[in-house]
């Protein structure tokens, strides 16, 4: 007999028509479609293509460029990498000797070295953008259960899951600040099962574990400004809801502190780590009015259509870390405009109106951010855009919800309709006016589709009028629109990506046989920060923060001010960025500057230069004593023989064995001094002939000296932040209490089974 007969549906059966299921499918189905461009190889996103300069990137199907910012390889990728590997490898990644002097890895946030399991995903070729695809998915599997927890539809709730699972930010930002944004909805699902615990007079040990694991992933993810902006938002979120309570105030506010210091405790080694870093680091320009940056006011016209005058970073939209779309825009007004929910209507839309003001330079209200205890030292223009589009998501769920129920006002529908239609109007006619619509075709097509998508919104809220009963399919028909505009707009920039194509390794080959412990410098080829993906030391840097006092070695080594070198190089030796900006002009006047302060990296041990093939260079090296020992069709290697070693002793009379860099093999008749060039900083210790000792910072100069005594032994250099073993300590603590706290109802549950009584026979 079926196993299905006699109305006797099969649990899988179940499963696959549960609305759950469908919506988390929903999801899924969206975020994969949307990056099917890239997960199908017709195009490649692998940021060594572009920003590894050992790729040759070719044309994309429309002009412009896949990604707004070039961190996306030389931080993100090139340190998470490594980060991956030396996990892999068996050891925490606490330092890289292979960027600049060296400087501490999981203290610099933006390799998101302690983002685990995630970070892990990143050992695999293109990682970083799997990582993505897999943070997307949390992002709309964190709003849909939020989005659920305030009791709205599944339509509702799975229309706001997939617009956040495919949002601006995430279309056009890859690096580190995108990443912990896809754990605010997480929390605030965590937030509102605490809120109905509370409701109902029983501690939620879901809703506080949520919150506290949430927490503790944004700050893993690696970027503080977002992480610390998304605490601020989660924070009014919850006064709200204290607020809103009329019983259990007190567990409310409880458990919640609670999960947001388990949290911090969760996070407790990389926040050690961090701090650790700040006390020796250089911030640049996150010292004062970092958030007196604003966008300029024509971005108004793009901010919504950010696409409406050409591919991505195009005259207007272009340098934008994030959009909204019309569409989501017009439903979004009419669920802020609705009579259900007040209270959140009003904060949403007070946190809007203040980050818009803020993004586009209003002062009364940068006033008020630069107040506010952390805002003036963040980007907040551009690092809240992903709030904004939180925000507008919650709103649009309200706006499906209402529709789905019958509930939508005719003054809303009217309202949204025409404000939607008079921006998209006003943004054509501005661009126009300023010359900025220079392919009429693309505009008209990209004009053309978003007026299709909001007409056909239109017709559906008001058709809505005259056939309430048809409500739930209505609802249905405008989350299908509004969820299509969203992935197809995410996918615009991929548009402009190149084809895969193989990268130039080798130069890296080269240098993997023959640089040893010396350091490289490039002008060109293996961008900043690469030398840490391939595992070669590169004297270059491209981070923030740095070491202060490597932030003083990139000033020594920059060309003598007012000479033409100086203006050829004016960006690339900054107090964090010390490498390449630029075409051949750029390169010899980095190879200029290197032959000024040639004794300066010489001390730093640079052996090799690596630059693209330019006749023009050949010279300015050969004067310099530098002779060729690589060359193929686009890069060429020059070698140093003088540079000095890593590791070196006072006395001559010793034998130094360098193993790796952070150990040495020492044969010394007598007692000596030992240098190792990698940047001296609080946190080493150095272990001789089975003795530990602290490796003292140097008041002046920028390398770790340590007294060794007479004999053969090894000498081993070990960096570890100031009380990095009690936070690991604390933080599986934690992860232990949270198992048992998980365990204990289930025990107990156990228990009162067993314990009841037999049914005589």
């Amino acid at each position: 007999m079926n196993a299905q007969s006699g109305g006797h549906d099969s649990p899988f059966a179940r499963l696959i028509r549960s609305h759950s299921f469908r919506s988390f499918a929903c999801v899924t189905v969206v975020v994969l479609l949307a990056n099917a461009v890239f997960l199908l190889g017709i195009r490649s996103n692998d940021a060594l293509l572009y920003f590894s300069g050992l790729g040759s990137p070719g044309k994309g199907f429309s002009a412009g460029a896949h990604t707004l910012d070039g961190n996306q390889g030389w931080t993100a990728q090139a340190l998470g990498h490594y980060a991956a590997q030396t996990w892999l490898h068996g050891h925490v990644p606490l330092w890289t000797n292979f960027e600049g002097l060296g400087q501490p890895l999981a203290g610099e946030m933006q390799s998101a070295a302690f983002f685990l399991p995630f970070v892990l995903v990143q050992a695999l070729p293109n990682g970083l953008f799997l990582m993505q695809v897999l943070l997307e998915l949390v992002a709309g599997f964190g709003t849909l259960m939020f989005l659920r927890s305030l009791r709205l539809s599944w339509v509702a709730a799975t229309t706001g899951a997939c617009l956040f699972a495919v949002n601006g930010t995430f279309s056009v930002m890859q690096n580190a600040p995108f990443a912990p944004l896809a754990f605010l909805p997480v929390a605030l699902w965590g937030v509102e099962l605490i809120a109905e615990g509370a409701r109902d007079g029983r501690r939620s040990r879901a809703g506080l574990w949520v919150t506290a694991w949430a927490v503790a992933f944004m700050i893993f993810a690696g970027f503080p400004e977002t992480a610390y902006m998304e605490g601020l938002f989660i924070l009014g979120w919850a006064v709200l809801r204290f607020v809103g309570l009329r019983s259990g105030r007190r567990r409310f506010t409880a458990l919640l502190c609670g999960g947001g210091v388990l949290g911090l405790l969760i996070a407790a080694p990389v926040l050690v780590a961090f701090k650790a870093f700040l006390d020796f680091a250089d911030v640049a320009y996150h010292v004062g009015a970092t958030n007196d940056f604003s966008y300029s006011f024509r971005k108004v016209t793009a901010f919504a259509l950010p696409y409406g005058v050409g591919p991505m970073n195009n005259a207007v939209f272009g340098g934008m870390a994030g959009y909204l779309t019309l569409p989501a825009v017009l439903v979004g007004l009419v669920g802020f405009l609705g009579r259900r929910r007040r209270g959140l209507q009003l904060v949403l839309g007070v946190i809007v109106a203040a980050l818009v003001l803020n993004m586009f330079g209003v002062h009364p209200v940068k006033a008020v951010f630069n107040i506010t205890p952390g805002l003036r030292e963040t980007l907040v223009a551009k690092y809240g855009i992903g709030i904004i589009e939180f925000a507008v998501v919650i709103c649009v769920a309200f706006g499906i919800d209402d529709l789905r129920r019958a509930r939508v006002r005719r003054a809303a529908a009217i309202a949204a309709v025409v404000v939607v239609a008079g921006y998209l109007l006003a943004s054509v006619v501005y661009a126009d006016r300023r010359g900025f619509l220079t392919d009429p075709t693309w505009t008209a097509t990209v004009v053309a589709w978003t007026a299709l998508a909001c007409g056909g919104l239109a017709a559906v809220l008001f058709a809505l009028r005259h056939q309430p009963r048809r409500a739930r399919l209505l609802a249905t028909i405008a989350a299908v629109i509004v969820i299509l505009d969203g992935a197809g707009t995410y996918a615009i920039p991929q548009l402009s990506a190149s084809p895969s194509s193989p990268v130039n390794t080798g130069p890296v080959r080269y240098l993997q046989d023959n640089l040893g412990t010396a350091r490289f410098i490039t002008a060109g080829p293996i961008q900043p920060n690469y030398g840490t993906y391939y595992g070669l030391a590169q004297l270059n840097v491209n981070d923030l923060p740095v070491p202060s006092k490597m932030s003083d070695l990139i000033a020594e080594l920059a060309p003598r001010p007012g000479t033409a070198a100086a203006r050829a190089t004016s960006h690339s030796f900054r107090s964090y960025w010390f490498g390449p900006y630029g075409g051949l002009v750029n390169q010899r006047g980095m190879l200029t500057a290197y032959v000024q302060k040639q004794s300066s990296y010489r001390s730093a041990s640079v052996k090799y230069v690596v630059l693209r093939r330019d006749r023009a260079s050949e010279a300015i090296l050969t004067r310099a004593g530098l002779s060729r020992v690589y060359q193929d069709a686009t890069v060429e290697i020059w070698q140093d023989p003088k540079a000095g070693p890593v590791f070196s002793t006072a006395s001559s009379a010793c034998t130094v064995t360098p193993r790796t860099f952070n150990v040495v093999a020492l044969d010394c008749p007598e007692a000596t001094t030992l240098t190792r060039r990698t940047i001296a900083t609080p946190g080493w210790s150095v272990t001789i002939d089975g003795s530990r000792h602290t490796v003292a910072v140097p008041p002046a100069g920028y390398y770790q000296r340590v007294a060794v005594p007479a004999g053969r032994y090894d000498v081993t250099f070990a960096y570890q932040p100031r009380f990095f073993v009690a936070a690991t300590v604390v933080s599986f603590a934690v992860g232990a209490l949270m198992v048992a706290d998980l365990l204990v109802p289930l025990v107990r549950c156990r228990h009162s089974r067993d314990r009841r009584p037999v049914a005589s026979a």
